[in-house]
């Protein structure tokens, strides 16, 4: 027992009143919605490497150096003739 007496008995928090016509969520053709709109298709697991088809230089990307690559089109079109 306390020194000050007995603990007086503590009211229950009476229950919320359950309204049989509570708000129900739409419900979206569309899919899902999050609070901020549409919910974003998740990103995929694996990311998938993005390899530069001309090689990087600390200057920029270079072309790949082929037999002929000092020759220009208009070079190139005038060798096939007429």
């Amino acid at each position: 027992m306390s020194p000050f007496g007995p603990a007086l008995p503590v009211p229950a928090a009476p229950a919320a009143p359950v309204s049989p016509f509570a708000p129900v969520a739409p419900v979206s053709p569309f899919g899902p919605a999050g609070p901020a709109g549409p919910v974003a298709p998740a990103a995929p697991a694996v990311a998938l490497a993005v390899v530069p088809f001309f090689p990087s230089t600390p200057e920029g990307p270079v072309a790949p150096a082929g037999p002929r690559s000092d020759v220009g089109i208009g070079q190139r079109l005038f060798a096939l003739g007429p």
